[in-house]
């Protein structure tokens, strides 16, 4: 086969993958999200369950709603270190282990995460990224639970 066959026959394939994707609904293509509370508070949560949305998490974002935040589930409890790589706005970075806040890292400038890694002093098996001084305002606290909607 002719490699001008071989470049046609992957621009055709490329082309029409791209189709597919702008066609399927956007249900498909939106990251999962789920209600939560957390101190009492109720957060429209984008849920990141596997490494791919976990690797992406809210990287190149211009900003999340005040009610918003993204939540990053494990399949188990460890020491967790986040890079905020692309980041365009600050946060509070809120770490759970089995539905309890373990710790609270507030207002994490993008500038400081783009630098250093941050983790876990303790093992966690959730995360849970908010805007930079909300969990202060919220009255956000060590041992306060997060659960789910449905």
């Amino acid at each position: 086969m002719s490699k001008k066959r071989i470049i046609f026959l992957l621009l055709v394939l490329l082309a029409a993958g791209t189709a597919v994707y702008f066609m399927a609904p956007k249900k498909i293509r939106q990251p999962s999200q789920e209600k939560i509370s957390v101190g009492g508070h109720i957060f429209e949560t984008e849920i990141a369950d596997t490494d791919l949305k976990r690797a992406q998490g809210l990287s190149g974002r211009m900003s999340l709603c005040p009610d918003c935040a993204m939540l990053f589930v494990f399949p188990e409890a460890s020491i967790r270190t986040f890079w905020m790589k692309d980041m365009k706005f600050n946060l509070d970075i809120i770490w759970l282990n089995e539905g309890q806040i373990v710790q609270i890292d507030k207002n994490v400038s993008r500038e400081k995460g783009e630098r250093e890694m941050i983790s876990s002093r303790v093992p966690v098996d959730q995360v849970l990224e908010i805007n930079s001084s909300r969990a202060k305002a919220l009255g956000l606290e060590i041992n306060d639970r997060l659960e789910y909607f449905k």
